[in-house]
């Protein structure tokens, strides 16, 4: 899709005999980005409900619900992924207006990027399994803020792409090992919840990075916001392992009856 999304409007712009510097060619690109989606949608249609048979739930008595242990959760997903939400946000911006690189090279390195998420994530259980989720969630974090410094001091689209790549691998092994922690974490009847807040600090922190890298970009340059999502996210890895180097909530009931 990102390498489609780079070549496309130069298409467009030879079809329609326009210079890729008009909208035109984008908005036509944007309108065939919504077409393709249809497939998808009719692969959907023929679904239908299956029926689970229902687990029996165990025989303990609903627990309060861990006020502290997800609103740690909340925090530091939401900052962990800062360095994923600018490098998403402003990496094309960048190459663009910074660095002045062309769509197409653009959309190349896109696409290569997302796609170096596939084997990362294939090595992702091989970690975890060595060294738990919570040590997987830790490294991913740092992995992705420290490609971060690429982008922040090569001042070259070569530079800026292998960052950015190593962001998006790094995010693709952090991702699943802090969804299986942050589930492990709690009893069966609080993970739906969980989940939702796991959710929610992803949104928070693509927002924060959008919103605030707009303001930060003015006054610190692109590097200063490169440096600045580094930052928070090392700062979020830090915050994990201090709160749950000592086992926490359903995880530490666990270990007391082991």
């Amino acid at each position: 899709g990102s390498v489609i999304a780079g070549i496309t409007p130069g298409l467009f712009a030879m079809a329609l005999h326009t210079s890729p510097d008009d909208p035109t060619p984008f908005r036509c690109a944007l309108a065939l980005a919504g077409v393709l989606m249809i497939p998808s949608v009719l692969a959907m249609l023929p679904t239908r409900p299956v029926r689970l048979r229902r687990r029996r739930s165990d025989p303990v008595e609903r627990d309060a619900f861990p006020v502290a242990l997800v609103g740690v959760v909340v925090l530091v997903g939401m900052l962990q992924v800062v360095a994923e939400g600018i490098a998403r946000t402003f990496f094309n911006v960048y190459l663009d207006a910074g660095l002045h690189v062309s769509t197409a090279r653009i959309g190349t390195l896109m696409g290569v990027a997302r796609l170096m998420g596939v084997p990362a994530a294939l090595v992702m259980p091989l970690i975890a399994a060595r060294r738990g989720n919570g040590f997987t969630t830790v490294l991913g974090t740092l992995g992705s803020a420290l490609f971060l410094l690429p982008l922040a001091l090569v001042p070259h689209w070569l530079g800026a792409g292998l960052g950015f790549m190593g962001v998006m691998a790094w995010m693709a092994v952090r991702r699943p090992a802090f969804t299986v922690y942050t589930q492990e974490s709690v009893p069966r009847h609080w993970r739906a919840t969980m989940s939702g807040a796991t959710n929610l600090a992803v949104g928070m922190g693509i927002a924060l990075a959008a919103i605030g890298g707009g303001y930060l970009v003015p006054m610190l340059g692109y590097r200063g916001l490169f440096l600045a999502g580094m930052a928070l996210s090392t700062l979020g890895a830090v915050i994990f392992w201090a709160y749950f180097r000592v086992p926490r909530g359903e995880r530490a009931v666990r270990e007391e009856r082991s």
